[in-house]
């Protein structure tokens, strides 16, 4: 019989695939409103001179890869929380889900740690080939922190990362773990 889930699961979280999707959304969207294609270009930027225009679209097309930043970085913390509920709830016998129920086992299923406890386990038991991958992954996770609380302090050991490199990691460990990602 399998375990009941340890996460009361909302049904709302939003995969990689919707996050890369509204990015570039969003983005071809900037680059129209400041482009003289935009039908409203002239009325819109008065007074503006064609070096502010484009520092303005640049600022936004930053603030909208520093923004799906962070929610790439939930919905890959989303897709890690789910996997490891369903690989402890479905009783495997791999490694991987072994070390995980330990998590559970010695957690009651409560404050379970992302980068000490679940992407530690992956890189315990996964193919060294990919350990670069999920440290680098651990790495993002310290500025998705640094995100999610504001940015108001100087992140002296934090790396500001871009979407793409973030996206290309994860895709780099989905496409190389020996053990798939269950949600």
């Amino acid at each position: 019989m399998a375990r009941i889930n340890a996460i009361k699961r909302s049904g709302l979280h939003v995969d990689i695939d919707y996050v890369v999707h509204k990015k570039t959304a969003l983005e071809r969207a900037v680059i129209l409103r400041y482009s003289t294609k935009n039908p409203d270009y002239h009325s819109d930027f008065v007074g503006f001179s064609e070096k502010e225009i484009e520092q303005e679209k640049n600022n936004l097309i930053k603030e909208n890869d520093t923004t799906h930043c962070l929610l790439l970085l939930t919905s890959i913390e989303a897709m890690i929380r789910l996997d490891a509920d369903q690989k402890y709830c479905e009783k495997k016998k791999d490694p991987l889900s072994k070390e995980i129920k330990e998590i559970y086992d010695r957690t009651k299923g409560e404050r379970i740690k992302l980068d000490d406890d679940l992407i530690n386990a992956r890189i315990n038991n996964d193919d060294a080939k990919i350990k670069k991958n999920y440290n680098y992954l651990k790495n993002c996770f310290k500025y998705r922190h640094w995100l999610a609380h504001g940015r108001y302090w100087d992140p002296k050991k934090i790396t500001n990362f871009d979407f793409d490199a973030i996206l290309l990691v994860m895709l780099n460990i989905i496409g190389e773990t020996k053990y798939d990602f269950e949600i």
